[in-house]
């Protein structure tokens, strides 16, 4: 069966799922055909192309929630996702919350991931992630902001033709004044300016 959406975590929930139905007497061969069909809402997930007065970017839309597993799953897709010729890997990620007293080492830790998934520029909001901007090198910061409506706008603006850009917070960051979903609209609305 093939899967219409990018990601090692997605195959494993797949396989997962299957064996419960084999295992339940269910109809295997019409679950992996309903798995084909499956779509990703909005901020789960779903990609897609936005034409922009830049040029056109892919858009990974991971911005309803983040947590440690789907953050680094989240990083993995954009490193699985190839940019036009002249475009980057941009991550905007917003803070992970009610991780405990591992919080900051947990964030500092996807340092390495970032680097293993060939991100070119990274863009953050929240008091938690500004301590892993804080340690990137210089070529990989974007911009650290608290406001996410005050980073949105500059992160749609430095985006050009071909980049690749994956948000994902966690769905509480609007105690930092707003979601990283404005990131996503923003998007949105300028290619809805667009047409």
């Amino acid at each position: 069966y093939v899967l219409p959406v990018k990601g090692e975590h997605w195959v494993a929930n797949s396989l997962a799922i299957l064996a419960v139905i084999f295992g339940a007497g269910g109809d295997i061969v019409q679950a992996s055909r309903d798995l084909e069909g499956m779509s990703l809402g909005a901020g789960r997930g779903r990609s897609f192309s936005a034409k922009l007065p830049q040029g056109t970017v892919k858009v990974i839309d991971e911005s309803y929630n983040a947590g440690p597993a789907s953050m680094i799953a989240a990083l993995k897709v954009l490193g699985a996702t190839e940019p036009g010729a002249d475009g980057r890997r941009i991550a905007v990620l917003g803070d992970m919350l009610e991780l405990g007293d591992q919080a900051l080492s947990i964030h500092q830790s996807l340092l390495d991931v970032l680097k293993e998934n060939k991100v070119d520029l990274v863009y953050v909001s929240g008091p938690l992630m500004d301590e892993l901007f804080k340690i990137l090198p210089e070529p990989m910061r974007g911009l650290s902001d608290l406001d996410i409506h005050n980073l949105a706008p500059k992160v749609l603006a430095d985006l050009r033709d071909g980049d690749v850009i994956m948000v994902k917070g966690s769905r509480g960051q609007r105690a930092y004044e707003g979601r990283m979903a404005e990131v996503i609209k923003l998007i949105e609305n300028s290619q809805k300016e667009m047409s």
